[in-house]
């Protein structure tokens, strides 16, 4: 079964990196029909957790592989990769199962610097787009950016750049995954870059504003991976309501 990455009709179960979630999910097949997981190097295999100090980590790759194998129903399953020896190992894990004849896999990767730095590059974009096409030729690749927070976040001013839209554009096979926090700040004309022929997932917490920005772009391809409000979203919100109050006139006057 191979289903289109492209619509905004999937039900993302994100970050399941836990064994019992991903049995329920699997078993089921009606709470989900898009699995995302994170890979990590630890303890001298490829597990499913987002950095080595995750804890309670209880799921490997080839664990999940067997699940996929196993299952009756077709799933979008997006691996997204934390660090080097998870990609190098773990595409020869994937690229030795059988789940690319039932399953659409998607493999992931923040392989471009993006706004305000964030950690250090897995793998350069180029390097990891010819690792997976070489062992898993009939999978798609998903580049992201690496992200932080930034102060020019409360002023709603934390956007991509024009040259970020552009290293993206020069990978054009590729999904790009953006943070919807900070697309929902990026300038028009760097947004139409960015959506620009091409499918774009994004992912992260949303609030108003940016079920707004969405909401009022739905005419393009974007997948979507978003959730209620979390640290993120709270302090810009919480900030703009302060500032509102500061500069509302006192009464009386």
């Amino acid at each position: 079964m191979s289903l289109a990455v492209c619509s905004k009709q999937h039900r993302w179960l994100h970050r399941a990196n836990k064994g019992a979630v991903l049995r329920e999910a699997i078993a089921s097949g009606d709470s989900c029909d898009a699995i995302e997981v994170d890979l990590s190097h630890v303890r001298g295999k490829v597990q499913l957790a987002h950095g080595k100090d995750d804890g309670g980590v209880d799921t490997t790759l080839s664990h999940f592989l067997r699940m996929l194998e196993e299952s009756a129903d077709g799933f979008i399953v997006k691996f997204d990769f934390k660090d080097t020896r998870s990609v190098t190992e773990g595409v020869v894990l994937i690229a030795s199962s059988s789940i690319s004849q039932h399953h659409t896999v998607i493999c992931s990767i923040d392989g471009l610097q993006g706004p305000a730095g964030g950690p250090a590059l897995v793998m350069c974009a180029r390097c990891f787009e010819a690792l997976v096409n070489e062992h898993i030729p009939s999978s798609q690749e998903s580049i992201g950016m690496t992200t932080g927070w930034h102060v020019s976040t409360l002023f709603f001013s934390h956007g991509y750049s024009m040259q970020q839209a552009r290293a993206l554009a020069a990978m054009p096979n590729a999904t790009s995954a953006l943070r919807m926090t900070i697309l929902a700040q990026t300038r028009p004309d760097v947004v139409s870059a960015l959506l620009e022929n091409r499918n774009v997932f994004v992912w992260g917490e949303v609030g108003y504003f940016e079920n707004a920005w969405l909401a009022s772009r739905n005419t393009h391809c974007i997948d979507r991976d978003i959730w209620g409000p979390g640290w993120w979203v709270v302090a810009q919100y919480a900030w703009l309501v302060t500032v509102a109050s500061l500069c509302r006139p006192p009464r009386g006057t």
